[in-house]
């Protein structure tokens, strides 16, 4: 129920003020809504939508003429607002659009431009450097408990709530809960919850420790250890542990251990040990252990230890 039905059924004495406003309350509440994570991509909510998340884009376009009830939190990216904001927007390196719309909540801009008459509730705070001789101390941001870093970097820790890598950074270790990557990140060791990486960005490192991997990228590491790999990039990895994988990239290992793997791309791997394979692409491997392989593309295959083989016939490599 939206914020007119309720006003509606109050003045025709459907549900009692009260009730009302506990559901608007409800309704305005950012903190206990999902946040959904976005990079390199465009969302639009049309006219009369609702969209109930918090939302943290990277790189991409947000285009509102409904409504959001949560709060905004972007880095390098255009707002288009015609609709409104239930919550707060926070933006870094950005462009805000004011074309009618409106943010109920609080604004912090941070080296972002805008075009247009703004509309807020809130509080409005703008913090904008146009001197040459900010730029070294622009280059890194923390907004919140997150780390915006755009230029060359060198570090022995870094450790934020959530991180994002625009530039050329170096670091001994990475821990985090979100980790978004559009540059190039070189460390011995990340750990962390979620790692995004763009089409555009590298991971170079020894060690990964995560529970969901999205890669459009490119990561060249020895060791991966986590839960869930949704690749469409390149991966090339010594050892890779995890629980799920769904490629439809390419990836180079010597040796994988996962429970399910859903291949739409490429897998060269020197050993697979997994207990459901679905293949619609191609796997070169030398030795190939598993429960269940579903075959319908191809897999070129030295040894083949399974129990039921579905599909086409693999063929000796």
């Amino acid at each position: 129920m939206d914020l007119r039905k309720i006003l509606e059924s109050v003045e025709s004495g459907d549900i009692l003020p009260e009730d009302a406003e506990k559901l608007i309350d409800a309704l305005f509440d950012t903190e206990n809504v999902p946040t959904e994570e976005v990079v390199d991509r465009t969302i639009e909510i049309s006219d009369g939508e609702t969209y109930r998340k918090n939302i943290s884009m990277t790189n991409g376009r947000l285009i509102v003429r409904g409504e959001v009830f949560g709060d905004v939190s972007v880095i390098n990216t255009e707002i288009q607002l015609y609709g409104s904001i239930q919550g707060n927007l926070n933006a870094v390196h950005s462009k805000i659009l004011w074309n009618g719309g409106k943010i109920e909540g609080n604004v912090n801009l941070v080296l972002t431009k805008e075009e247009g008459k703004a509309n807020v509730a809130g509080k409005y705070n703008v913090v904008a450097f146009n001197m040459p001789f900010f730029s070294k101390f622009v280059n890194n941001v923390s907004f919140n408990d997150e780390q915006v870093i755009n230029g060359k970097n060198k570090s022995t820790k870094l450790k934020h709530e959530k991180i994002i890598i625009n530039g050329d950074v170096t670091a001994e270790e990475v821990e985090c809960e979100s980790l978004i990557v559009t540059g190039t990140l070189k460390t011995e060791r990340i750990e962390c919850e979620t790692m995004t990486i763009s089409e555009s960005g590298m991971i170079k490192a020894a060690k990964l420790h995560f529970e969901r991997l999205t890669n459009d990228g490119t990561i060249e590491v020895e060791r991966a250890d986590g839960e869930e790999i949704s690749n469409s990039g390149r991966i090339t990895c010594r050892r890779i542990r995890t629980e799920n994988v769904a490629n439809s990239g390419e990836i180079s290992s010597d040796f994988i251990d996962i429970e399910t793997l859903k291949n739409d791309g490429k897998v060269k791997c020197d050993s697979i040990n997994s207990e459901i394979v679905e293949n619609n692409g191609e796997i070169t491997v030398i030795s190939l252990t598993g429960e269940v392989v579903r075959n319908h593309g191809k897999i070129y295959a030295d040894q083949l230890f399974v129990e039921r083989l579905e599909g086409n016939q693999p063929v000796k490599a």
